[in-house]
């Protein structure tokens, strides 16, 4: 992941004549742990990094800046009423046909034992314009905000429908200019990442079957960028994550094959049962890791 800061807006001067409300005493207990010194500092040592700040609660490309200023980053962080993870910007991405920027959009699916699934079919969130590094303002050129892109960029769906692009395209781009693949250059450098993620947090997110009276599992989105060196580095990961169209239908039959049958089996007779149900995992297009 690149480097990463939480920052919190600051707390306004409170008016002493009126009572504190639940969500300042929040906020002013968050910014205890505000990390703008440890940014600041940071950035003198790289005074040529371009830095990118996203809003906790943001959504379709908003509450978002990049910049070479620090001191506009923590202006617009203060400006808000949210928090922020401000990150390196990664400035020498990886570029598609028409110099275009992407991001990639993998799905991970974690069960009810803490066993961990990787989606084997991914999708790439793809730029409708060239990528402008001088230009920051250029915010088509730097974001690949499926919202952003379709209401800003006048040549959204000119090189992909949707500005989507599947890992077969991919697959192919990569065998032509690089004479590699997903899976043997970047796919277990997803996986690595995957599972450094949830063994760090297994200690937060897992309670054993004997503690609680149900099973579960989520879906995750792990939102990656390939660098031009083809390093791949996390940038994010949602708890709700969207899924394309195409994929949505089987990605849904494979979660119930994976998370879902292994606890309840399907009755006799069933289509699925039939095929193989002492094993659904084998139906699925999720992969252990």
């Amino acid at each position: 992941m690149p480097e990463s800061f939480i920052l919190y807006p600051k707390p306004k001067a409170r008016d002493c004549t009126k009572s504190t409300s639940l969500t300042e005493l929040k906020l002013a207990a968050k910014c205890e742990k505000d990390e703008r010194q440890t940014l600041v500092s940071r950035s003198k040592m790289c005074v040529n990094a371009v830095w990118i700040a996203k809003s906790s609660s943001g959504a379709k490309g908003k509450g978002m800046l990049i910049s070479k200023d620090v001191d506009a980053i923590v202006d617009f962080v203060d400006g808000s009423t949210q928090g922020h993870v401000v990150q390196r910007y990664i400035d020498s991405p990886l570029l598609l046909a028409g110099q275009r920027k992407f991001d990639i959009r993998c799905w991970v699916l974690l069960d009810s034992q803490y066993k961990v699934y990787f989606y084997k079919h991914g999708v790439l969130r793809t730029a409708s314009d060239p990528y402008k590094p001088d230009d920051l303002c250029d915010i088509t050129s730097h974001l690949t905000n499926h919202c952003l892109q379709e209401t800003q960029s006048k040549n959204y769906g000119k090189y992909e429908e949707g500005n989507e692009m599947f890992f077969e395209e991919f697959d192919q781009f990569l065998y032509a200019e690089y004479n590699t693949s997903i899976e043997t250059c970047l796919q277990p450098q997803f996986i690595a990442i995957i599972k450094d993620c949830f063994d760090a947090a297994k200690q937060t997110l897992y309670s054993p079957d004997g503690n609680r009276p149900y099973s579960s599992f989520q879906l995750f989105g792990f939102d990656f960028m390939v660098d031009s060196a083809l390093k791949v580095w996390l940038i994010e990961i949602n708890g709700a994550p969207a899924c394309a169209q195409k994929l949505l239908p089987e990605l849904a039959e494979d979660i119930i094959h994976t998370a879902v049958e292994s606890l309840f089996p399907p009755p006799p007779g069933n289509r699925m049962e039939s095929e193989n149900h002492s094993n659904p995992v084998n139906h699925s297009k999720f992969t252990l890791v």
